[in-house]
């Protein structure tokens, strides 16, 4: 398969300058606009293992150069503009990127694990001082979607779970950033059972406290509600 895309936005810089009496603030903004069609190829296979479902697949994104045009503003404190100048066109090289994954599923319950690797030490971002290096990615998770006959209600409920963990492309002073995260949730089926409750909870954790540098860590609880009934649906007696 292929999948097709469209990149287009700007990148904004802001500088604020005290002038030489250091009553008045000049403000300099440096907007980037850049747009890119982009494009990304996969292919699957899938195959019966032991009376259960294997699928594998592998993804690719080539290397992508984002055309942008710089424009710099000169502002005062009373955001009046006193120069507006347009630059050359420049270049944001994005790295390409690689992608494995596989499961093995049957009728209720998958596990799945994929493998993401970018080559962000080609990356090229002109004007930024920022270190970059090639960043991977594994993520693994399980699903189990209950039993529809079961004699209790326990036996209906669905859970799911996942972990994953990344070397980021980021580097800052000379220290890499990485981060990892853990989430688990339940779906509770409800009235005839077609209709469910998923509630599900996510860790994730960036960063480290070394070179006075930052850890961000965060909480998440998502609940959401599915209802399904039979409308619309034509029955047919005999």
């Amino acid at each position: 398969g292929v999948s097709l895309s469209y990149l287009f936005g700007t990148i904004d810089r802001d500088e604020s300058i005290l002038t030489g009496n250091g009553n008045d603030m000049l403000t300099l903004k440096h907007k980037t606009f850049g747009n890119r069609v982009n494009a990304d190829i996969g292919i699957q296979y899938k195959a019966k293992l032991f009376a259960k479902s294997l699928v594998a697949g592998l993804t690719y994104q080539g290397r992508m150069t984002l055309q942008g045009r710089n424009r710099y503003l000169l502002s005062d404190v009373n955001s009046d503009t006193l120069a507006d100048y347009r630059g050359d066109r420049t270049h944001y090289q994005l790295p390409e990127r690689f992608g494995a994954g596989i499961s093995l599923g049957s009728k209720r319950s998958i596990l799945a694990a994929d493998l993401t690797y970018a080559k962000w030490s080609d990356a090229r971002f002109p004007g930024e001082s920022i270190s970059f290096r090639d960043a991977w990615k594994m993520a693994i998770g399980y699903a189990w979607l209950g039993n529809e006959y079961a004699d209790s209600y326990f036996g209906i409920i669905g859970f799911r779970m996942g972990f994953y963990y990344q070397e980021h492309y980021l580097v800052v002073k000379k220290t890499p950033m990485n981060n990892w995260g853990a989430t688990a949730s339940l779906s509770l089926p409800v009235a005839d059972g077609r209709s469910r409750v998923n509630i599900a909870y996510t860790y994730d954790r960036m960063g480290t406290l070394e070179r006075n540098l930052i850890l961000h860590s965060a909480e998440k609880i998502h609940i959401d509600v599915i209802i399904q009934d039979v409308w619309g649906r034509r029955r047919r007696f005999e």
